[in-house]
């Protein structure tokens, strides 16, 4: 049968947000629970509400420290005694219907809830106390518990209060060998020892019997209904993908990497194993850094919500290896390195993994490296000098825009300069005396061939005459 623990509290504690210790309202209805254990007492101590009905709990207990509980709801269960309630100081409801709290045990309750100075409303309705003496049970609880408002859902009026009070020393005489014969049918049944055998001859019972309602069958019952619950979870867990342990994965992982490495260690006569990117992870291998040139500097590029337990680096003095989420990453290191010294430090906001491998020999590969700096050097000259170029040409070509631009406003400015002219020179013209006029018959021969070359001026054109 389930037991209240932590996951179950937790399945029904979303609206809390998973949380367990802040959590004031936890409904644990129709879980087939038959003990309330001692988690919610270590565990809830927070708690206000709390529902419990509709399960086969047989005794109030394990509750000492929910002092702040306000309302516990235990109807259809099978409670035979109100008892485990005496440091829940503020509860205001308590709903027991359709238990089986019976005349032995009723008195006993009813004075176990007297100290509750807070309790208002009280559900009896449904129990063998009710059902066996219902004549008189309701004024014998509202004389025993004078705090009381209300009994099985209805209010208690002042003059009914008054008649209980008064009928009480009756009411507890009538009760006396009522009590007693509930309590001989009780032990002649087998009491709390022969509860075990009960249940299982109530479930040894055919589907067709016709039986009383008692505990021991509701019990058998409830057991059934567990069963087939957990096997039709478990057909249903059967069904969903298996759930990957990645931790475990992880590890026989790094442990196959690492005897494979060996293993080819010495095949190869301890030569440098074959690098290998199986991860597809981006990386950069650097000999300078914070640590100058004494050091190769490798970065990977890791997811950044990838969890550090799922890497695994291991290096040494000619290349190192790591192992991410079951896939390998070796690389060979451009120079020999102290392996003991080497440290990994991973970035909280990107994830990047940094690699420190000091160097045996911190001049080895330094020519090469000065020789990459005054490469590098020479490619940022360049870049500087085209850039240049390039800023150059553009001003070339915004200068010559501009000269444009102003050409145009140049040739405007002429235009209407030309009409100044020719309106002025008009009004020369008009002053200046006519040209004379070329005799009849002459012949133009202006611009025909230029003077210089041996022609004839205009004046002398003039004067020609045609043959």
């Amino acid at each position: 049968m389930p037991e209240i623990s932590e996951e179950l509290v937790r399945k029904h504690s979303e609206h809390n947000e998973g949380m367990i210790t802040t959590l004031e309202e936890l409904t644990l209805h129709q879980e087939e629970i038959e003990r309330i254990n001692t988690f919610l007492n270590r565990n809830c101590r927070q708690l206000k509400i709390l529902y419990l009905q509709n399960n086969v709990i047989r005794r109030i207990e394990n509750l000492t420290h929910l002092r702040r509980l306000e309302y516990l709801n235990l109807a259809l269960n099978n409670v035979r005694k109100i008892e485990g309630l005496g440091n829940a100081e503020f509860l205001e409801k308590l709903d027991l219907t359709v238990n089986f709290v019976g005349l032995d045990t009723i008195r006993a309750g009813l004075e176990h809830l007297q100290p509750l100075a807070n309790l208002r409303d009280l559900y009896l309705m449904g129990n063998p106390c009710q059902v066996e003496w219902e004549a008189n049970y309701r004024d014998y609880v509202i004389a025993k518990l004078p705090q009381l408002e209300k009994v099985d859902g209805t209010e208690i009026t002042r003059s009914q209060r008054i008649t209980a009070m008064q009928r009480l020393a009756a009411l507890e005489e009538e009760l006396a060998p009522l009590a007693a014969a509930a309590a001989a049918a009780y032990a002649e049944a087998g009491g709390d020892e022969g509860e075990e055998a009960a249940i299982a001859a109530a479930a040894a019972l055919p589907d067709d019997a016709e039986t009383k309602h008692t505990p021991e069958l509701r019990t058998a019952m409830y057991r059934q209904i567990a069963e087939q619950k957990a096997e039709k979870q478990a057909q249903e867990d059967a069904m969903k993908p298996r759930k990957r342990d990645y931790g475990l994965e992880h590890g026989e992982a790094v442990a196959a990497a690492r005897a494979k490495e060996a293993q080819q260690a010495e095949e190869r006569d301890n030569r440098l194993p074959r690098q290998t990117n199986a991860a597809g992870l981006e990386f950069r291998i650097d000999e300078e850094g914070s640590d100058g040139a004494g050091a190769v500097l490798l970065d990977l590029t890791l997811p950044r919500h990838l969890d550090s337990s799922l890497v695994d680096v291991d290096v040494h003095p000619r290349y190192v290896s790591v192992v991410v989420k079951n896939k390998r990453l070796l690389l060979h290191l451009p120079a020999e390195v102290k392996a003991g010294a080497a440290k990994a430090q991973r970035s909280k906001t990107t994830g990047h993994l940094l690699i420190t491998m000091p160097k045996e020999n911190p001049e080895e590969n330094m020519i090469s490296l000065r020789a990459a700096k005054r490469h590098e050097a020479q490619q940022a000259k360049a870049r500087r000098e085209q850039e240049a170029r390039v800023r150059r040409k553009k001003a070339k070509q915004r200068s010559l825009a501009a000269q444009m631009m102003s050409a145009n406003l140049d040739d405007s400015d002429e235009d209407s300069s030309d009409e100044d002219d020719s309106d002025e020179e008009t009004e020369v013209e008009n002053n200046v005396p006519a040209a004379p006029q070329r005799p009849a018959g002459a012949v133009q021969l202006e611009g025909l061939v230029p003077r210089r070359y041996g022609g004839i001026g205009e004046q002398a054109a003039g004067a020609m005459n045609a043959v």
